[in-house]
């Protein structure tokens, strides 16, 4: 904390803000230059006239106020809510009615419930300094390696729950066609017909 500097008045290190931006501008970000810089910069200008509004809606000098709940130990800054450790907001209202903030800490942070995580154990096993030598057996070896033909897949098999990527266009209900005999429903490599059989040959027509 000592080497962090104060300039940007934020303690996030995280790359959401970029993330969130990058978002934004998915859809323009494959178009061409003059299209995709006019995209941005429309949704950049749209995104400040929202927050404007916003902000002038506020009532007071300061930003948005938030309402705390003390029964249901929540905020609507949602930082209680997310981590179960009442936030500033929540610590300033527990200090004006004299109470203390433990009181308001969820089970999960409390010791009992730690014991209570870390009370079971995993038992200890020789290891292979105690094992017990058998001259007459042989060496139990790794078994073959055994490499697939082809080269190796470098794209992550996805579940079947995950969604696709939208950089390729899906061939779903895509009928195939043979190159070599023009028969929908095989491809080439198991053709058994001949070579344009049956197939009428069309023309090109050329301009003059």
């Amino acid at each position: 904390m000592s080497h962090f500097s104060i300039r940007s008045h934020s303690d996030m290190l995280v790359n959401n803000l970029s993330e969130s931006f990058n978002k934004m501008i998915l859809e323009a970000r494959g178009k061409p230059i003059l299209i995709m810089m006019e995209t941005v910069r429309t949704k950049i200008m749209l995104l400040i006239v929202k927050k404007k509004e916003e902000a002038d809606k506020w009532k007071g000098t300061l930003c948005s106020q938030h309402v705390v709940d003390l029964v249901q130990n929540s905020c609507s800054c949602r930082n209680w809510d997310l981590t179960g450790i009442p936030c500033l907001l929540a610590l300033s209202v527990i200090h004006v009615k004299n109470e203390f903030p433990d009181t308001y800490e969820q089970t999960w942070h409390t010791k009992q419930t730690q014991i209570q995580i870390f009370s079971n154990f995993v038992s200890p096993v020789r290891g292979p300094k105690q094992w017990a030598s058998l001259s007459n057996m042989l060496p139990i070896l790794p078994p073959p390696l055994r490499r697939p033909p082809g080269r190796p897949t470098k794209v992550k098999r996805k579940e079947p729950d995950e969604p696709q990527t939208t950089e390729r266009l899906s061939k779903r209900g895509v009928e195939m066609r043979c190159s070599k005999c023009k028969i929908i429903g095989h491809n080439k490599r198991s053709c058994k017909g001949e070579v344009g059989q049956n197939i009428p040959v069309k023309r090109h027509q050329v301009g003059v």
